[in-house]
């Protein structure tokens, strides 16, 4: 049985006709390979590939930007995270520096600040949550993603897995749709880990099993685990760019695309040489080539 990240699966929902010059997935149709910036084709692989959210328009994200963020802080109580900073003596005054910037917050006898775990405009369009050591995740990062078709399912999913994460002591970031027209994605729910990739994932899997989602199109870039919760790794990032998971898929399979129309080349073939070119495993297009 194919898995849903599988090279196969993905042929199997595409339809490249290069004498019409266009690409279809799940009935999608995308017109002008060629003629079009590649950025374009991108960010339509990104929509139709993993966030399933074909319809959204920029005007009105950006009208709705973070005006769910009120909502969520009213559900979710800040428990602030310390961290070791050291000292800059400054005209007879310390000051705390933390990664290198100096931060105007009193110092404790320990040596360490609290600072705040809620980020709300950290990523646009998201509401972000940061608890791990030292604000950082240290090893290979996981990305669990949950579905949400409402943002009344989605704040609630997220404030009811990041309080079970927080009882647990476990380190992870989040981040939540906080853009009410962003509704429904597949990576609504975002959780990052590292060294508690595991404990995570079975926390994720038992909230998402208590209120499902069953029968979604869902991601075709990240693995299903179970219902509407799917996981993927932090993509390895290329030379002078920082691009996210959909995005870092999407590029590569875009770079194929194109590389088939122009040259003829078998695509299966071409796709292959690109996604291992990203440094993206073919057997399984969510997990990273150093994974094999």
């Amino acid at each position: 049985m194919l898995h849903n990240t599988s090279i196969e699966t993905l042929l199997a929902n595409m339809n490249l006709e290069v004498d019409l010059n266009k690409v279809t997935v799940a009935n999608n149709v995308y017109k002008g390979v060629l003629e079009k910036p590649k950025v374009e084709l991108i960010q339509w692989l990104y929509k139709v590939l993993h966030t399933g959210n074909i319809e959204m328009n920029m005007n009105q994200i950006i009208n709705s930007l973070n005006d769910l963020d009120s909502n969520i802080i009213k559900r979710l109580k800040d428990p602030e995270i310390k961290m070791p900073v050291q000292k800059q003596e400054v005209y007879s005054k310390s000051y705390p520096i933390l990664h290198g910037v100096r931060i105007y917050e009193d110092i404790g006898i320990d040596q360490f600040i609290s600072i705040p775990c809620f980020r709300p405009n950290l990523t646009p369009g998201f509401f972000m949550f940061v608890n791990t050591e030292n604000g950082m995740h240290n090893g290979n990062v996981k990305r669990h993603y949950i579905y949400a078709d409402t943002p009344e399912y989605g704040i609630e999913t997220w404030v009811n897995c990041v309080e079970k994460l927080i009882s647990e002591k476990i380190s992870f970031s989040a981040k939540v749709l906080s853009s009410s027209t962003n509704y429904p994605r597949n990576d609504a729910l975002v959780f990052y880990s590292s060294k508690d990739t595991q404990r995570v994932q079975e926390i994720l899997v038992n909230e998402v099993n208590k209120n499902p989602i069953r029968n979604i199109k869902g991601s075709l870039l990240a693995k299903k685990i179970v219902h509407n919760l799917y996981v993927a790794d932090e993509p390895i990032q290329r030379q002078g760019m920082h691009q996210s998971f959909g995005e870092h898929r999407s590029n590569a399979i875009a770079d194929a695309i194109q590389d088939h129309f122009i040259t003829g080349v078998d695509f299966k073939l071409l796709l292959k040489q690109r996604l291992l070119s990203y440094n993206i495993n073919i057997e399984d297009i969510s997990k990273n080539y150093s994974d094999l």
